[in-house]
């Protein structure tokens, strides 16, 4: 649908593959929507149709695409390596400006309230695991641990920064014991689109768009132990 002055009404997306539900958010006129894709669904096929939908549903057109965020995780494999490809080619085609931005610091985002601290945690399988941590100021997050591989021998010895425990409670139970930890823990905290996108839209403004070469997944980048 064209606007009056025949012109399509520009919009920001957001990708996030990380997880097993991966979800896409819309920005327009200040309003972020987010959908889902059902759990039992494949990345590959259905995300660029779920694109495809929401758009319809709000009116909108490809051709009004201002800017594109996709998380970059660490996270689901496949997912990652999908949201990435899906991404650039967008950003290709479109001739539109890529912001990589990763998934735990959405998860950040979405579990603390300004003045916060959190650690995400996440199972890197291989016997290790990923952290990062964050404290969540009024509009953004400043980085206190950036995304960092850690064997999980060295695990139990690493210094957490004081703070919330993000994550599902597997993996949380990986870096310190429940019986161990003096960390509150705030379990199963997950990132979707919608924060991803805030994140994205801060970067951009900040730092400017990615190069194609900033966007891929964490595990494939030269981080951590």
């Amino acid at each position: 649908m064209d606007t009056p002055s025949g012109k399509s009404q520009a919009f920001d997306i957001a990708l996030e593959t990380s997880t097993r539900r991966a979800s896409l958010a819309i920005c327009k006129s200040g309003s972020i929507e987010v959908d889902y894709l059902a759990d039992n669904v494949a990345h590959a096929s259905d995300l660029l149709p779920l694109l495809g939908k929401s758009l319809d549903k709000l009116g909108l057109q490809r051709a009004g695409m201002r800017s594109i965020h996709v998380g970059i995780g660490p996270g689901s494999y496949t997912g990652l390596r999908v949201g990435c490809t899906i991404a650039l080619g967008l950003a290709e085609g479109l001739q539109v400006p890529l912001v990589a931005v990763p998934s735990v610091a959405a998860t950040a985002w979405l579990a603390l309230q300004p003045g916060e601290r959190g650690t995400v945690v996440l199972d890197a399988r291989g016997g290790a695991l990923y952290l990062a941590s964050y404290l969540r100021e009024e509009q953004g997050l400043r980085i206190e641990v950036p995304p960092t591989r850690l064997k999980l021998a060295d695990a139990r010895a690493f210094e957490v920064p004081e703070g919330y425990l993000l994550g599902e409670q597997k993996a949380l139970g990986l870096i310190h014991g429940e019986e161990r930890s003096t960390h509150p823990w705030r379990i199963d905290s997950l990132p979707h689109a919608g924060a991803l996108l805030h994140l994205g839209l801060q970067l951009m403004a900040a730092q400017g768009p990615s190069t194609p070469e900033q966007v891929r997944p964490l595990y494939m980048a030269d981080f951590g132990a």
